[in-house]
């Protein structure tokens, strides 16, 4: 899970400002309990106004298994400012492994040296790749935005551009196979125990390792 924080005029379309811009808005704490367990084990807490805040950066990185970078510790300070949680149980995220899928509540707790000095918006995302680009419950000001600036795109990036008024309608975009049932799929079960302790025999991790099987005479 990526979380960052970023000023609400500028979220919102403020034609002088980036909603790119991730700032540390001076945060001391950020952690997450999932099942009331802590991810990470030890919280970050960084202080910016002391340039302590090495690990957070790294994080960046370490957790998507990108080790070569061109973002320097000032840039990530002042503008990129992003927070890596890795929920997997083994903490893979960053590799092709599957994990059994599991249920529960998730809370997020952050502190602060000082006051914010403006409305933030909180920003919490999960990785994930898509061909087309789809934008959910836009403000009217972004929609007037692409009324006008469309008739310079390609016939190509105005088909990837997919509008939605509510999430909802994003999952029409998965397909059925990997979508529940309650959210309009088919999959009856997600619970992949079974299929796990199958894929994990010794028998089977003996034949990827290319040895033989072994049988008893």
């Amino acid at each position: 899970m990526i979380l960052g924080l970023v000023s609400n005029s500028e979220f919102n379309g403020d034609f002088k400002k980036s909603p790119f811009s991730f700032k540390n808005f001076n945060l001391n704490y950020i952690s997450l309990s999932e099942n009331e367990v802590q991810i990470p084990m030890t919280a970050y807490t960084p202080s910016y106004q002391n340039d302590l805040f090495v690990g957070n950066c790294l994080s960046l990185f370490a957790d998507f298994g990108q080790h070569k970078t061109n973002v320097s510790p000032e840039d990530y300070k002042d503008n990129i400012c992003l927070y890596v949680l890795d929920l997997k149980q083994d903490f893979s995220a960053s590799d092709p492994f599957m994990n059994i899928a599991r249920s529960g509540e998730i809370l997020i707790h952050l502190k602060f040296d000082n006051n914010l000095p403006d409305t933030v918006t909180f920003v919490e995302c999960i990785a994930a790749r898509y061909k087309e680009i789809h934008l959910v419950n836009l403000s009217y000001t972004f929609r007037a935005v692409w009324f006008i600036m469309k008739h310079f795109f390609t016939d190509k990036l105005k088909q990837r551009m997919i509008f939605h008024k509510t999430p909802e309608t994003l999952l029409n975009y998965f397909p059925k196979a990997v979508l529940p049932k309650q959210y309009g799929g088919d999959l009856e079960s997600y619970d992949m125990s079974s299929w796990l302790k199958k894929a994990m025999a010794p028998e089977k991790l003996a034949a990827l390792g290319g040895r033989p099987r072994q049988t008893n005479d």
